[in-house]
């Protein structure tokens, strides 16, 4: 075998340990995402209505509802737990976003009524909701870390060694 065919499938093996990597990640992300939708559910639920829905990324939480006037879920607010510094690993503030407008369709004051119900929620057990966010995302961590790090070993040594 030549040199160059020994490189390419040493290229090729490491970006398939890569991707393996990558893809099983993912996966662990996905179960973190469903344990934070679980939790968000679990207190906010009961603010929902019809076919309102929460959709999940690492630090927000997104209400949306449908708006058939635009024929899609438009976002009516949204919540991130997150810490007060960029610096710190654990919550401990929740912060509220949603749009103002003048408009006093049936949508909108309906919109209204929900970011009432979500305040209620968040001023009766936002410790709660802190305290079990951080603890969720605290299980998947080391396993999330060592799938980057050896993500970005077999990433150095194909630098290297290339």
């Amino acid at each position: 075998m030549k040199k160059i065919e020994i490189i390419k499938k040493a290229i090729i093996s490491n970006e398939e340990k890569i991707a393996e990597l990558k893809t099983k990640r993912s996966k662990v992300e996905e179960s973190k995402t469903d344990a934070l939708s679980r939790m968000y559910m679990q207190y906010f639920g009961d603010c929902l209505v019809n076919d309102d829905t929460i959709v999940v990324s690492d630090t927000y939480c997104y209400f949306k509802r449908f708006d058939s006037d635009y024929n899609y879920h438009k976002e009516m607010m949204s919540i991130s737990v997150r810490p007060s510094s960029w610096r710190d690993d654990e919550a401990d503030k929740i912060e509220t976003s949603y749009y103002s407008t003048s408009a006093n369709n049936e949508f909108e004051l309906k919109r209204m009524v929900l970011i009432g119900k979500v305040g209620q929620v968040i001023l009766d057990f936002q410790d709660d909701i802190i305290a079990e966010y951080n603890s969720t995302r605290l299980s998947y961590k080391d396993e999330i870390s060592n799938f980057n790090k050896e993500i970005w070993a077999l990433e150095e040594s194909k630098r290297d060694e290339f």
